[in-house]
């Protein structure tokens, strides 16, 4: 209890340094454009150009400088860069390769105190050492900072804003982001094969970390949609309710569970994480909802997984895992497997995704066999007239007659005809109460069976295969009532 309190204490403080350490931003007035170099001689290019400097070190910003293509290009080592609050604006975020400020092949430069927007890169760093970047703003970028092959850099308390990713890393080690705010950023910090760096203190609202094929960074006391950043490297037999993303690097006996977890670039990630289980979690309204990668023998039961704009759940080179039960609605992809195989998909739901799933050179298991059953298909189209292991014997079981082809290696040969789990209601609409808006849904389907394009599963309330009086009279008998 005292160390939540601590913590929470910690991060009011934060926030509060972060207002006050934040730029003070000049009104627009008449601007600037073109291009500045900071030549290696010291000299500035064009000499016009709004900045100025007394002793060749410090370059100190003097009016606000568009440009159509990069901003500034530091071609010299030890200086320092002081926007004095002005903006540095581009030709706009999908204009490619632009840089708002450029260092290549650079040593020991600092950035403070400026605001830039509307670049491809706010600030672009190509085999950098000892750049630190500053108490400045990064606002509607592409990518806010960016460090390709750049080492031993520091990226502290700035606001980093409205970006496609807010700090991108690839191939770059040793470096440090910490206290920076982060906001509204599609992805807010990525690691792309980028090892050994530091990540500590910062508030992400949405977006949250991304990491591919990268290990031994220290990434701790970060927020995330204002609940911890729990990425876990190497540990084991650990238990986590309590979290804002969860990352999982080469860990085993994980449980994650009773999450609610939203507006993220990945929700859940397990990279070589083996034997962990994943239980009750939801997720809305993310890019990506849980995403193994190189993990095995790991158990996805029970989750809900919806409206997630890329997939819900995905596997890549991952075998030997248990998805059940999980309810997967109206994603883009309900399940994406990528070199996936041998893995147990059954007793799961998949309503309304544009598409249901997405198989690439993978075999898998869709069904418990009979009469344990598949999975729940919203679109699919066949009838329910017959049961038993081959589908032959007269009488209805609730599985459907015909399999549900996934692709030519993955079918489900007992695809259920109700939704896995589901309890029959009156409240088919499921607002609440039982009114006007059932009996509609009764009338629109009303004559169906498994097959039919009407055919609508929840308002079959006696589960008999055909809507008809029956279920009409279980509406009528329950009008008026509610259902919490």
């Amino acid at each position: 209890m005292i160390r939540n309190a601590i913590f929470g204490i910690m991060l009011i403080l934060l926030l509060i340094g972060m207002l006050f350490s934040s730029v003070n931003i000049k009104p627009a007035r008449s601007t600037w454009t073109g291009t500045v170099y900071i030549r290696a001689d010291g000299s500035i290019d064009p000499p016009d150009a709004p900045i100025t400097t007394y002793d060749r070190i410090t370059y100190t910003l003097t009016d606000n400088i568009t440009s159509s293509a990069d901003g500034i290009i530091v071609e010299r080592d030890n200086v320092i860069i002081d926007g004095a609050g002005y903006t540095l604006q581009g030709p706009g975020r999908e204009q490619y390769l632009s840089k708002g400020i450029c260092l290549t092949n650079r040593v020991s430069v600092n950035i403070e105190n400026i605001r830039i927007t509307q670049f491809h890169h706010a600030v672009w760093l190509n085999s950098c050492l000892f750049i630190t970047i500053k108490g400045s703003i990064m606002e509607n970028n592409n990518a806010g900072i960016g460090l390709y092959s750049s080492s031993n850099n520091s990226i502290v308390g700035n606001n980093i804003i409205d970006n496609n990713c807010g700090v991108w890393l690839e191939l770059s080690t040793g470096n440090e982001i910490s206290e920076n705010f982060l906001d509204n950023n599609a992805i807010g910090i990525e690691l792309w094969i980028s090892s050994n760096n530091k990540i500590t203190q910062n508030i992400m609202i949405s977006g949250g970390l991304n990491v591919y094929h990268s290990y031994n960074n220290l990434v701790v006391d970060n927020f995330v949609n204002n609940k911890p950043l729990v990425y876990l490297e190497n540990e084991s037999n650990i238990s986590i309710e309590d979290a804002g993303q969860v990352i999982l690097i080469k860990c085993e006996h994980i449980v994650v569970k009773n999450l609610t977890l939203h507006n993220l670039y990945l929700a859940i990630e397990l990279w070589e994480t083996n034997c962990s289980t994943l239980l009750t979690n939801t997720l809305l309204d993310n890019t990506m909802g849980i995403w193994l990668s190189l993990s095995k023998n790991n158990s996805l039961i029970g989750n809900t997984l919806e409206n997630n704009s890329y997939f819900a759940i995905g596997l890549a080179s991952s075998t030997s895992n248990t998805i059940i039960g999980n309810n997967i609605k109206i994603n883009t992809i309900g399940i994406k497997l990528d070199l996936a195989s041998s893995n147990y998909i059954y007793h799961n739901n998949f309503i309304d995704n544009t598409y249901q799933f997405y198989s690439h050179c993978s075999t898998n298991v869709w069904d418990g066999g009979y009469p344990s059953g598949g999975n729940y298909w919203s679109d699919y189209n066949g009838t329910d007239l017959y049961s038993g292991i081959f589908q032959n014997e007269t009488g209805s079981d609730g599985i459907g007659d015909t399999p549900y082809v996934i692709d030519e290696n993955n079918v489900d040969n007992y695809p259920l005809i109700y939704p896995y789990g589901y309890t029959p209601t009156p409240d088919i609409s499921q607002d609440g109460i039982v009114d006007i808006y059932d009996l509609i849904l009764i009338a629109s389907a009303y004559g169906s069976r498994p097959g039919f394009p009407r055919w609508n599963p929840y308002a079959d309330l006696n589960q008999d295969g055909i809507i008809d009086i029956y279920d009409l009279i279980i509406v009528a008998s329950h009008y008026g009532q509610i259902y919490p």
